[in-house]
């Protein structure tokens, strides 16, 4: 079989056809090898640097939110009861049945080996994705081995979180969407809702991209808009299924409408109407609210000590009834409001950040609006999808680094920023080339983008994790298309 059969053969990715099983397999093994060996490599990593309570079993890292998915896991466990309905119940068929049988620390151990495994055939579905949206030549391949080397999103892999298992399941239900324009077999549609109704469980924002599969299924509304509602409905009938059976659960038990979760403010004591007030004049602001980044207006709010200086790019925030003065005031009313044990202090201060950060936000809005709608919207956006760091990759400070640390996190760094990049030129580039395919397969990443950066202002960098492997699809697609034009060695 010449290499030029086989590569036609990838393209079209029949999966099911024997003659491309074995190029599959080798590539699966490659996709393993190399996973494996950054999966050791940052374990260490992990083991090394992060606190060491963090650290259960040895490769099972522990996170800020950890706990809020796996206490009500091992209550399931313990005792047959999910008690919350702050966390969807998208971890019980992995954590159950091992925690069960061998306890809670092999649990955590037995959900990293999950995590991991499905990455790895993540990385493969998603270059048969690729293939199948740009029939060129090496992009199976390219994506393949990009995919596999960036730990944007494997780096999750690690964690007792979500993320992984979450961006895995939003791959597996494009790839059944994908595979769906080839075959028409309904079940692949009903299967493509089944694993963005898992997705949906384990992080709720995947819901988006119920309305965007449907955008996309208009690509095959050519046989009437009636089959076109039939197959919307296939996909949706898994997501409504589910989520209606959690909604009915949640009201039984809670009394309460809740067919995702529970508001953040009946789930964490430190989410206080004070706390969200503040975040809220952020977010109208512009600026980032994790309070954790150091020299960040967030972080300046929540300072244990009272500011005397008001934060960089204070200024442009003023307003008419919003000073420098204005600001440190609030600021120390808030700290004051954080720390005393003082009832009736608490009571006033509490009741000044209401008012005030109430009315900063409604004066901001009004007098510069250009700025709330329009300049933040987009400062967001860059500041999201261009970031100006690169969190979350385990390691001492950069500048206690060794030289091989400096290399592997600015050039993971590097390659966030040129597939974002890439991603928003393939974007606006199919649009001018009425590539209704490839654009349409570009609403699923950019819809995160939309509501998480530019209507809801989160922009912390785990929220970008689902568009990642979409974006890279998009750029590797861009930029073989423009090779295929110029080089013949790159046309199917």
């Amino acid at each position: 079989m010449s290499k030029e059969t086989i590569s036609n053969l990838i393209i079209a990715a029949e999966i099911e056809n024997v003659r491309t099983r074995p190029y599959l397999i080798k590539w699966f093994m490659i996709i393993l090898a190399i996973k494996t060996i950054l999966f050791t490599y940052f374990t260490f990593q992990f083991h090394t640097y992060a606190r060491e309570k963090q650290i259960h079993s040895g490769i099972a890292i522990a996170m800020g939110d950890t706990r809020n998915y796996y206490v009500p896991a091992e209550e399931f466990t313990q005792h047959g009861n999910y008690n919350s309905a702050c966390r969807m119940p998208g971890l019980l068929p992995f954590y159950v049945p091992v925690s069960f049988l061998f306890g809670q620390e092999a649990a955590y151990v037995g959900i990293i080996i999950f995590q991991f495994f499905l990455s790895v055939l993540s990385v493969l579905l998603l270059a048969i994705v690729a293939a199948r949206i740009f029939p060129y030549r090496f992009v199976f391949e390219a994506t393949a081995l990009m995919y596999a080397f960036s730990t944007f999103v494997s780096i999750w892999d690690h964690t007792l979180m979500s993320d992984s298992f979450s961006t895995s399941f939003l791959i597996f239900s494009v790839y059944c969407l994908v595979k769906y324009s080839d075959k028409k077999a309904n079940k692949l549609l009903i299967l493509a809702g089944v694993w963005l109704a898992w997705a949906i469980f384990l992080r709720q924002i995947s819901v988006i991209l119920l309305p965007v599969f449907c955008v996309v299924l208009l690509l095959e509304r050519k046989d009437g808009f009636v089959k076109y509602f039939v197959r919307c409905a296939l996909i949706s009938l898994p997501i409504l299924l589910s989520v209606g059976a959690w909604t009915y659960r949640n009201y039984a038990r809670e009394h309460q409408f809740i067919p995702f979760i529970k508001p953040v403010a009946d789930c964490y004591e430190t989410y206080t109407p004070q706390f969200l007030a503040v975040n809220q004049l952020l977010l109208a602001w512009g600026e980032d609210i994790q309070y954790w980044i150091p020299n960040t207006p967030a972080n300046w709010f929540v300072s244990p000590k009272q500011q005397s200086q008001l934060f960089e790019r204070g200024r442009s925030v003023e307003t008419s009834v919003c000073k420098n003065d204005s600001l440190i005031t609030l600021q120390h009313a808030y700290q004051i409001f954080r720390t005393t044990d003082d009832s009736l202090l608490k009571a006033k201060t509490g009741g000044y950040v209401l008012e005030k950060s109430k009315l900063y936000r409604e004066v901001y809005v009004s007098e510069k609006a250009v700025d709330f709608f329009v300049m933040n919207r987009l400062k967001m956006f860059r500041a999201f999808v261009f970031p100006s760091r690169l969190d979350n990759m385990p390691g001492p400070a950069f500048d206690k680094m060794n030289v091989m640390q400096k290399i592997i996190k600015l050039g993971y760094f590097a390659l966030l920023l040129i597939i974002n990049f890439f991603a928003f030129l393939a974007t606006v580039w199919f649009l001018f080339k009425r590539n209704w395919k490839a654009f349409f397969f570009a609403l699923i990443p950019w819809s995160f983008v939309v509501i998480l950066a530019i209507v809801l202002g989160f922009i912390e960098q785990r929220y970008l994790v689902p568009t990642y492997p979409f974006f890279l699809v998009l750029g590797i697609g861009f930029v073989i298309e423009l090779l295929a034009k110029r080089f013949a060695l790159f046309r199917a």
